[in-house]
């Protein structure tokens, strides 16, 4: 695991830099903005599916059981890495743009929120703007659903960070870690540290492991 999150690194390293070469130099114009957006949204939609394998694989890797696929309509993934950390609220703001109910949205935000917190100068992320489904290998069945999911790789470990908001619930953080722990009981996943955590100003919880 600890090669494939070496090979993300590079990989974001790469993205950044082309991206970084095919924006013109700084101007305080209309246009050189249009440009910049464009050239963020070109070339992470080239490294998109290179990521999405990516993320798939490791998941695939620390069960036995499951398989697991991207199926929202706004199945993607964004990377974000230092030089762009700016970047993920305009991110967000762009998915925010397209139709989805209250409680989805409010996934979101709190997916937002942790992404702001979790970024730091020498950290690597992916960012899963899209629910992940996971379905036995054997009967192809539906078993688990993950509302949102952040790698990162730090301090030479890989770190996921799987996400539970509630916002229509009572109980919403019980709930949430309850909900969470039925999942990975599900999934028996393989990690060496487990810790769940609530979210400044959200209802729900996230979970942070380290494989």
């Amino acid at each position: 695991m600890i090669t494939i999150s070496k090979f993300t690194k590079e990989l974001v390293k790469i993205k950044n830099e082309f991206i970084e070469y095919h924006i013109p130099p700084s101007r305080e114009t209309e246009t050189h903005d249009t440009i910049k957006e464009m050239v963020y949204y070109e070339v992470n939609r080239g490294f998109s599916n290179a990521f999405k394998e990516i993320l798939l694989f490791i998941l695939n890797n620390i069960t036995e059981n499951y398989y697991f696929k991207f199926v929202d309509k706004y199945d993607n993934i964004e990377i974000i890495s230092p030089i762009n950390k700016n970047h993920i609220e305009e991110t967000f703001k762009n998915m925010f743009n397209r139709k989805m109910n209250s409680s989805v949205k409010y996934e979101k935000l709190f997916l937002e929120s942790l992404s702001k917190k979790l970024i730091y100068p020498s950290s690597t992320m992916l960012i899963s703007l899209s629910s992940i489904k996971g379905y036995t290998k054997t009967k192809d069945d539906l078993k688990v659903e993950i509302d949102g999911l952040i790698f990162q790789y730090k301090e030479n470990k890989l770190h996921l960070y799987f996400i539970e908001a509630k916002n229509q619930s009572k109980h919403a953080d019980n709930d949430a870690e309850k909900a969470l722990e039925e999942k990975f009981n599900k999934l028996n996943l393989k990690y060496s540290f487990k810790e769940y955590k609530k979210l400044d100003n959200f209802k729900g919880k996230y979970c942070h492991l380290i494989i």
